[in-house]
This record gives structure tokens, sequence and C-alpha cells, in this order.
């Protein structure tokens, strides 16, 4: 009877032994998951993502004198990676909506100038829309160059990090 015991109780501490793995293990895995697929995230997968950040941290807060030097510096630079990768990630996100506002700029005040035209000829005598579409090329020519700019410093930045 022990012997089967034992057999049916060895296994099962085998596996749950096997399957541990250290907090600094935990997190560096967690960041390199996030790495490997941060650029198909969406905003709920983003929220995801720091709530169990911030539960492996707070087990790490808790424990904290509980690790090595070694440990600790582990965890550190995995959590520095971990806000790199939301630095990185949300500059692609207000460069992308930045983007999506400019493509649509021209067609959303093309609107205005119809209605203008077509409702109030003492507003469209009064307000000269034949310059938009240079004046909306030279608008969008400064934020390219802006982001041109921004992306280059985020580059610089990121490659000063050991990130790209």
């Amino acid at each position: 009877m022990k012997r089967v015991l034992a057999y049916l109780i060895l296994p099962v501490l085998l596996v749950s032994c096997a399957g541990w793995r250290s907090l600094p293990d935990r997190i560096e895995s967690f960041v390199s998951d996030l790495e490997y697929s941060a650029q198909s995230y969406e905003e709920a997968d983003w929220d995801n993502a720091a709530a169990e950040y911030h539960k492996l941290m707070d087990t790490y807060y808790e424990h904290k004198d509980d690790y090595s030097s070694e440990e600790r510096a582990r965890i550190q630079r995995a959590a520095g990676k971990y806000r790199a990768l939301l630095f990185v990630n949300g500059i692609k996100g207000v460069a992308s909506s930045v983007d999506n506002l400019i493509s649509s700029a021209p067609s959303y005040l093309e609107g205005i100038n119809d209605v203008m035209k077509e409702k109030s000829s003492q507003w469209s005598e009064a307000l000269d829309f034949s310059d938009l579409e240079q004046s909306l090329e030279s608008f969008g020519h400064d934020v390219d160059s802006l982001f041109n700019q921004l992306s280059d410093g985020v580059g610089d930045l990121l490659e000063r990090m050991g990130l790209k």
C-alpha cells in the first residue's frame, strides 16, 4: 500500500517542482514574451500585460530582501526593458494616431468648405479656402518633418538602450 501511494505522490511532486521557476526567471520570461509579441498587441493586451507585470513586481517588492544582488539586478534589467517596450509602443501608437488625423484632415476640411459654399454665401465669401490644398501640403510636410526627427531621436535612444 505504501508503495502504491509513493507511485501516486512521486509524479505529482516531480511535476510541481519541475514547473516552478524563480521570480527573476518568470519576470525575464514575461518581458521576453512581451518583446516578441508587442507588435501585434491591442489596448486590451497591454492592459493584461500591465496587470501581470504589476503582480510580478508586487511579489518582488514584498520579498526584495530575499533575493541576491544578482537576482535583483536581473529583475531591474527586465523591468527596464518592460518600461522601454511601453515607451516605444506608446510612441508608435501616438504616431499612428497623428498619421490617421493628418490623412483625414484634407477630407474633413473639404467637407467644411463644401457646406460653407453651398449653405452660406456670405461665409464662403468671408472665408477663402482657395489656398487650402497648399496649406495642407505645407502642414503635412511640417508634421512629417517633426515625426522624422522624433523617429530619429527614438531610434537613437533605442540604440543607446541596446534595444535596436
